[in-house]
């Protein structure tokens, strides 16, 4: 069932709870021990331990339904959120309690059933010796006729003139043996719920206002709770539909602490609430106080106040032994030397979930006496995150929810406040024609027979889609649509679902035989964000980036063979300069990919290169001035020792991959070293071995 339905019908909810013989005097067959005596180490010898006892199938029920009304009553305030509570036996059935905001508290659920019970336990000493079937009637009708009762916050919406609604829920909870008795209950509930609003509808209403109002919407919830040491003998049923205004669920559940976990699970359903586990709260021992341990504390609060949460940081659990989830949010030390003021969006009661465990009493006591609690979500990246606050107010604890992002009582962000960090080149203008070229319009589905239709704004999105694939954000980040009045044709006809053979895919042919003419007349490319300070690159590294650029921007839209024609064509005529400059003696560019290469590898290789000359372009731009001077200043070079393994090994590994900007450099000096000085004898012979002193033995005239 949906939040917003279940929220319609969670105003009043009412109780019918079975009190026969059977379910009062029947155990539950969970043992439970509390003979403390015997299992401490200091026990006498000789001492026989007692036996472990069993709750019924009554207290047990009786102390789920008290934590379930115990949630409510802590986070809503008794005229928003009323529960009233109803037990028959086979003789009658008896309403212990309204809607009198005096009676929603557990003093009062307490004073209830200690004499329910009571009453219980003395009809039950001579039990009926045939088990009724039809006893269940005579509690619906009581928890029928209680919804028809108005309260007084729908008394005063009558005073009023205000419409209003009258919806409610009956948690009907006792022990069903066939699934013939669940179809009797539902019969019953449309038949008696339609008899009783006929009979509200006929009756002439005395007073200023109406003493009972007919029900426009009800839902059932059937629990079935037997022996943990039995089988159910009812079958679960999904919430449905049984009539416009009913719905019925059907839930069968073991006796002892799996009804109270099952209720504790139905309760966040019902009243739409979230559950949030305080991790890591420092406290100290119990027995030794001069230790702490970390313990945990989980709260229950409406769901709104986890709206901000999503799945970012994916911090949503299930619980250990129950059906819901819960997000962890770790504690975080408060700070008393300074008062820090945070931005809230919202303010939310929360209550505990085990009330009588020490760490929730101590929690409980610590937000009382005027501290404060920040919750931080678990770290990502950077510095922590402060999501929620625990404090309180006139004696209630609340939990507030912060803002993680901008608040709105802020100025607007600056375009320069990116994520990028402070960007200023956006294509603003490329946007505003965007955002006028995809405006919505309302139009008309045509229906055509034999084709699947489409709605008007699924297509719509899907072409917006298709459109954006490849659209950078950043004057910087591209160079094709810094060139688009040279290529205006193939920047809107290849973002189109289909081209023609003649007229689309001809232009696009033309605008890449365009760029390969700029590159032969060596057309500068404007690149406004790295002409700002340095040489910046070279022309021919930034026709390569472009070439990478247009391919990547080809191969995204090639879904069609027309697509795929012209990126062949792109490859084709991009691959044969590269073959001709092979060999070529220019030292500024690595060595291109073989026309014989598979596409496979072009790509991959294509992609390394453009890689490795952006990451060069963008830390020569991060240079100063300094930097850049010294980096290519000419330094001070020992002569090079050349040799036939030395050449060879320098050759090979400058073909083994691209080489940087600086070693080209540093090569180009080194030549210009060697030209300069003569050679010695050894290394030119190539045998490393040189006679020395050739003419020492010759005579010479002195």
């Amino acid at each position: 069932m949906k939040a917003k339905e279940m929220n319609s019908v969670n105003k009043k909810t009412v109780f019918v709870i079975e009190g026969r013989h059977f379910f009062t005097r029947r155990t539950s067959n969970e043992s439970i021990e509390f003979d403390v005596i015997c299992k401490s180490k200091q026990t006498p010898a000789g001492i026989i331990p007692l036996t472990p006892i069993s709750k019924s199938l009554w207290t047990s029920t009786i102390e789920a339904i008290q934590e379930y009304a115990r949630v409510v009553w802590d986070i809503f305030l008794p005229s928003h959120k009323a529960i009233a509570f109803v037990t028959y036996d086979c003789q009658k059935s008896t309403q212990l309690s309204g809607w009198n905001e005096n009676e929603q508290c557990l003093n009062f659920f307490n004073a209830c059933f200690a004499k329910a019970s009571m009453n219980s336990f003395l009809n039950s000493t001579q039990p009926s010796p045939t088990y009724d079937d039809s006893a269940f009637i005579s509690g619906l009708q009581t928890a029928i006729e209680a919804l028809c009762v108005p309260t007084k916050t729908q008394e005063e919406r009558i005073k009023n003139k205000q419409s209003d609604l009258n919806k409610g829920r009956i948690i009907l909870i006792s022990y069903f043996k066939s699934d013939s008795q669940i179809k009797a209950i539902a019969e019953y509930i449309l038949d008696g719920l339609r008899k009783c609003n006929h009979v509200i509808a006929n009756t002439v209403e005395m007073g200023s206002f109406p003493r009972k109002l007919p029900l426009n919407e009800l839902n059932l919830v059937i629990i079935n709770t037997h022996p943990i040491n039995e089988p159910s003998k009812v079958t679960d049923l999904p919430h449905h539909e049984i009539s416009s205004n009913v719905s019925c669920e059907v839930i069968s559940v073991k006796s002892g602490s799996f009804i109270a976990s099952k209720l504790m699970s139905l309760v966040l359903n019902h009243y739409n609430l979230a559950s949030t586990t305080v991790t890591g709260i420092p406290m100290k021992e119990e027995q030794n106080a001069s230790s702490s341990a970390n313990y945990d504390v989980e709260l229950l609060h409406p769901s709104e106040a986890h709206i901000d949460l999503g799945d970012a940081f994916n911090i949503k659990s299930i619980k250990e032994g129950a059906q819901y989830e819960t997000v962890s949010l770790k504690w975080c030390t408060p700070r008393t030397s300074s008062v820090d003021l945070h931005y809230c969006s919202g303010a939310y009661r929360v209550t505990s979930v085990d009330v009588n465990s020490r760490p929730s009493s101590c929690l409980t006591h610590f937000l009382l006496n005027g501290r404060t609690v920040l919750l931080e979500m678990p770290k990502s990246k950077g510095t922590k995150v402060m999501s929620h606050m625990l404090s309180s107010h006139n004696g209630e604890i609340f939990i507030h929810t912060l803002g993680t992002g901008r608040s709105v009582l802020e100025d607007p962000p600056s375009i320069s406040e990116g994520s990028g960090g402070r960007v200023t080149d956006y294509r603003i203008n490329e946007f505003g024609a965007l955002m006028k070229k995809f405006h919505l319009v309302r139009c008309k589905t045509l229906q055509i027979s034999g084709k699947e239709i489409i709605p008007p704004i699924e297509k719509a999105r899907l072409s917006l889609m298709r459109q954006t694939l490849y659209w950078p954000m950043v004057i910087g980040h591209t160079i094709i649509f810094n060139i688009s009045s040279q290529i205006q044709p193939l920047i809107n006809l290849i973002p189109k679902e289909t081209l023609t053979i003649e007229g689309d895919m001809n232009e696009c042919k033309k605008a890449i035989y365009q760029i390969v003419n700029m590159e032969s007349k060596a057309t500068p490319l404007p690149v406004p964000s790295i002409a700002s300070r340095g040489k910046g690159p070279k022309r021919e590294e930034l026709y390569k980036l472009l070439w990478k650029e247009l391919e990547h921007f080809l191969s995204v839209y090639a879904t069609t063979p027309e697509h795929n024609a012209i990126l062949n064509c792109l490859r084709e005529l991009h691959a044969k300069p590269e073959n001709q400059t092979e060999h070529s003696a220019s030292s500024m560019s690595s060595s291109p990919p073989q026309a014989t290469t598979t596409n496979g590898a072009v790509k991959k290789e294509l992609k390394d290169e453009s890689e490795l000359a952006w990451k060069e372009l963008d830390a020569y731009n991060q240079m100063t001035e300094r930097e850049k001077t010294d980096t290519f200043s000419e330094p001070v070079h020992k002569k090079p020792r050349l040799s036939n393994k030395s050449s060879a090994l320098s050759s090979t590994s400058s073909e083994s991959g691209p080489q940087s900007l600086y070693s080209i450099w540093m090569k180009k000096l080194e030549e210009c070293h060697v030209r300069k000085h003569p050679e010695f004898a050894g290394r030119t012979l190539g045998t490393n071995i040189a006679p020395l002193y050739v003419n020492l033995n010759e005579k010479h005239d002195l």
